[in-house]
């Protein structure tokens, strides 16, 4: 069957349906309400699906599986409620179906959602904010049905099947994931297919859109909604094109679109078109508030085989990466990775902490009486300092989304570039768009290639990378940005241009802070010892300044900036009116100041109060649990007695029979415990010490420094082995012609070497299973080497069909460098990446670009398993496979027949795992530093341990 006569019947089954749940009679007479009888039930196109409604059903769920992968489900119930009784309403107006219709939130930062076939719908936390009430919810949600109930996913999977895996027709649950992995197998194989697909996405929103508009009327709700939510979602301002535009193609996508739904509304029975849209009752505006407020995993605990339960103590300190004294000197805040703290200042002391994790720097308001901060998701809090409450929230709905952005003091105003670097500034509380200066910032050729390299790195890092300076002024009533090639100032009260002139046009250019309302310091690009204090906005110079660093941030009060970075300091406090710098910090890169005082963390990630005239500590607070940062470094005793964390500047061990701490250190960059008796780990560099390994000896006796590491050096601890890189040749290179060498970390005897001529291999060190795992594609020449001298590997690599774009990995044993096994990895003409693997006996543990983790045995080299998920364990004397589903969420399997037996819930983000040697036990650590120990022979029957340990809290 051709498939354009596909569509047309398609076309003609959603006519039917419309006709019906509008309530029109066969002589084309209409009634005078817009409640009909149930319609006639929307069918797949015979031969377009090969799923029954059941098999859709699996098909949604298997598909969830795999999106809830990489998007945050919010589970609470009660805020799933309102959304599913709406979905209710309007599915009680369609004909019986056994797709089973439910709706859940997401918190992703786009205004968007999406549907799955066999009834799921997900709204992200964004689009709640966006919408203006019931109706326009009500609308979204119709929309999603309307794919749904056209069986759109159902077809366009059918449609794979059968041009991938020549697949007519699917069976059980099991056999249609088996399915769906081998469609990600096979994915690039044909890259026209999925082009067509993306060819008929137009088709199929207008499809949506005429069944979502009827379920929407015959449920009550005024059709008109959907047409005004779209236009006001892709900001098409009213415009649809005309007959003209489209004949020379000057119509978009999404004008045609909006100009389909408008003429479908109008073609509706006047008793549906007519439908007034409730004002937002009640009920929707406290229900909106608390999705918008909502914070957490909404989980609670499910630990089954749960033995025992501890806290760290005292807890691993996150290092603080901004400090700011409040406009009156009252009150101070510290922020780290996931938490504000906010301290009062006499007496120096925590008052309470919030919960901020992805937060940007937060801020005083310029009456000292709250915090304001904005997350990388456009969310906006402020809370309140006298009630140690938060007393405003916003979820700023931004369409294109920011690639930067700043909030102004009063936490009133965000100001926001986009991919296409233009200046946006928002109004929060309303996310009105308040000012628009179009390509701001138009980067060369060059710079586009460093801005995606940049955008990349600092979203895998989790760090913001800035393009354009934006700056408010303290009392909040002026914008400033600068980008290498503009600068701007807006009114925030009148939301007018302000001119800026004399030197201050250029001089901001290379950096600025505001130091008052009315004056501005900033960096002389050209030459930073011709920098500058200048008013604002004439540009007149007051004063010249020798800057250090092209970093800088006006002091809380007083004559000083912070200016970083520098030789010796990484930021120091910089005197305005003698131009020297009076305070640095070797360890810290962040401080304040506020008149002769200056806010500094101590090496034990206390908060220090300094005193500038006596250049000491006057006062130092303590800060309260903080939910793990990045980890550096861990590891846990294979007897899971003990465990070692390191962050970016500190570290620390633990026995785990009392979470007590044993040793509070510096950073480390690897760990490795030598049983019973000692923690080995890698010290950087920090002046007066050099790099070296020190062994923490867990008698308490004390730290002793061990061999010594060139600082520079490409030399990596993996758990008992240090592996050094180094160039064979004369080149100075560690990418191609390179030896590489295993020593003990103990005492830095070598213990084998090898010399890769050609290509360096990736490479995976595993230490409990002591295996090296080495790749390469198999289309370089390392690899051509390795399989030319194996004829059981050109076998198996004759036997793929897409031979250039497979990998060939080799384990080794990590002790002597003997060969393990090796395996060739087919990846469908590169329809994944391998970006993660590791061996444990004879599994080999792959990740791959689809977020999989794939299961090879390594004799065989045939793949035993596939399961959405990026981190695993995996233990052969305990017989079972623990991956990572979902954040907080772990799925156990049993080895080798790959059942499921067991699920462990968390209320907290998981930290890390491992299972102990013997396989008996099981460790998770949360991210709240709680540390769990499991029966592994209770998680393998799926039921609780006959007795489970007194201290179990």
């Amino acid at each position: 069957m051709r498939e354009e006569n596909v569509t047309r019947k398609q076309q003609s089954f959603v006519l039917a349906f419309l006709l019906a749940a509008c309530g029109l009679v066969a002589s084309g007479q209409t009634r005078q309400t817009c409640v009909g009888p149930p319609p006639a039930a929307l069918e797949p196109a015979p031969g377009t699906s090969i799923f029954t409604p059941q098999q859709e059903v699996d098909l949604g769920d298997i598909e969830a599986e795999q999106l809830e992968r990489r998007i945050r489900v919010i589970h609470d119930d009660q805020l799933s409620a309102y959304l599913n009784g709406l979905v209710a309403r309007i599915v009680a107006q369609l004909p019986p179906t056994h797709l089973q219709f439910r709706a859940a939130l997401i918190d992703v930062p786009d205004i968007n959602a999406l549907s799955l076939p066999g009834g799921r719908i997900y709204v992200t936390r964004k689009m709640v904010a966006f919408v203006r009430n019931e109706n326009e919810l009500a609308g979204l949600l119709s929309h999603e049905m309307g794919h749904i109930l056209s069986h759109q996913g159902a077809i366009d999977m059918t449609r794979r099947f059968r041009q991938l895996l020549g697949v007519t027709s699917v069976g059980d649950r099991k056999d249609i994931s088996d399915k769906i992995n081998l469609v990600l197998d096979n994915a690039a194989r044909n890259s026209k297919l999925f082009e067509k697909e993306g060819h008929e996405e137009e088709s199929h929103q207008y499809q949506a859109d005429q069944v979502g508009l009827y379920a929407l009327a015959n449920a009550g709700y005024s059709p008109q909604v959907i047409p005004e939510l779209f236009d006001r979602t892709t900001q098409l301002k009213g415009k649809t094109g005309s007959w003209l535009s489209d004949l020379f193609g000057g119509t978009t996508p999404n004008e045609k679109r909006l100009r389909e739904m408008r003429k479908s509304v109008n073609d509706m029975p006047g008793a549906c078109r007519e439908q007034a849209a409730a004002p937002p009752s009640p009920e929707f505006l406290r229900w909106q508030s608390d999705v918008i407020a909502y914070s957490g995993l909404g989980r609670r605990d499910s630990l089954m085989g749960l033995l025992d339960k501890k806290t760290l103590d005292p807890p691993l300190r996150n290092d603080i990466t901004h400090l700011k004294f409040s406009p009156d000197g009252k009150y101070v805040l510290a922020q780290d990775d996931a938490s504000i703290f906010v301290l009062s200042r006499e007496p120096f002391r925590l008052l309470f902490r919030i919960d901020a994790t992805d937060a940007h720097p937060a801020q005083f308001t310029p009456d000292s009486q709250s915090v304001v901060f904005d997350t990388r998701s456009l969310r906006v809090e402020k809370w309140s300092i006298a009630e140690g409450e938060r007393t405003d929230v916003h979820e700023v709905a931004v369409p294109d989304g920011c690639v930067q952005t700043k909030l102004s003091p009063d936490g009133n105003t965000l100001a926001c570039v986009n991919d296409d670097f233009d200046i946006l500034l928002y109004e929060v509380a309303q996310a009105n768009l308040l000012f628009t200066k179009k390509r701001f910032f138009v980067p060369s050729g060059l710079d586009i290639f460093a801005f995606l390299w940049q955008r990349l790195a600092s979203v895998e890092a989790g760090v913001d990378f800035e393009w354009v300076r934006l700056g408010f002024s303290p009392d909040a009533r002026t914008f400033l940005g600068a980008s290498p090639d503009a600068s701007i100032a807006v009114n925030l009260s009148t939301h007018g241009q302000i001119s800026l002139r004399g030197a201050l046009t250029d001089m901001v250019k290379g950096g600025f802070a505001f130091l008052d309302a009315d004056r501005v310091i900033a960096v002389n690009r050209e030459d930073i010892k011709k920098s500058a204090i200048m008013k604002f906005p004439s540009g007149e110079v007051t004063e010249r300044l020798v800057l250090g660093g092209h970093e800088l941030s006006a002091a809380a009060h007083g004559d000083s900036v912070i200016v970083g970075p520098l030789k010796d300091y990484p930021m120091a406090v910089l005197n305005l009116s003698s131009n020297k710098f009076v305070f640095g910090s070797k360890d810290f890169d962040t401080l304040d100041a506020y008149d002769q005082f200056v806010l500094a963390q101590t090496r034990n990630g206390e908060i220090g109060l300094f005193n500038l005239a006596s250049q000491k500590e006057e006062s130092h607070a303590e800060l309260s649990l903080s939910p793990l940062g990045r980890l550096r470094a861990h590891d846990v005793s294979p007897d899971l007695k003990w465990v070692a964390l390191a962050g970016d500047t500190r570290g620390a061990v633990w026995n785990l029979a009392t979470a007590k701490r044993l040793y509070h250190t510096r950073s480390f960059h690897g760990a490795y415990f030598d049983g019973d008796t000692a923690v080995f780990a890698d010290f950087p560099k920090r002046e007066p010490q050099d790099r070296s390994i020190g062994r923490m000896d867990l008698d308490g006796s004390g730290i002793k420094t061990g061999i010594s590491v060139e600082e520079k050096s490409a030399v990596h601890q993996w758990g008992p082995y240090l592996v050094t890189r180094k160039p064979a040749g004369k080149a100075p290179t560690v990418f191609r012609n390179i030896t590489l060498e295993l020593h003990d970390v103990r005492d830095g005897r070598l213990l084998w070497w090898r010399t890769f001529p050609k290509e360096r291999p990736e490479m995976t060190l595993y230490p409990r299973a002591g295996t090296l795992l080495l790749g390469w594609q198999v289309d370089e020449d390392a690899a051509k080497d390795e399989i030319k001298s194996a004829p059981a590997l050109q076998a198996r690599l004759a036997a793929i069909r897409d031979r250039k774009s497979a990998y060939l990995l080799q384990d080794l044993d990590a002790q002597t460098g003997k060969l393990l096994g090796t395996l060739i990895i087919d990846t469908g003409k590169g329809s994944f990446l391998i970006e993660d693997a590791y061996a444990v006996g004879d599994w080999v543990v792959v990740v791959d670009s689809d977020r999989r983790t794939l299961l090879y045995s390594l004799a065989t080299g045939e793949r035993k398993g596939s399961f959405f998920g990026i981190r695993s364990v995996l233990s052969p004397a305990a017989g079972l496979l623990s991956i990572e589903n979902e954040t907080g969420r772990l799925d156990i399997y049993s080895l080798p027949s790959l059942e499921k037996r067991n699920q462990l819930v968390f209320s907290s983000p998981i930290a890390l795992e491992a299972f102990s040697e013997d396989g008996k036990r099981f460790f998770v650590l949360t991210a709240n530093q709680t540390a769990y120990t499991f029966d592994t022979a209770a998680l393998a029957r799926g039921t609780p341990p006959a007795t489970i340990s007194a201290d179990v809290k």
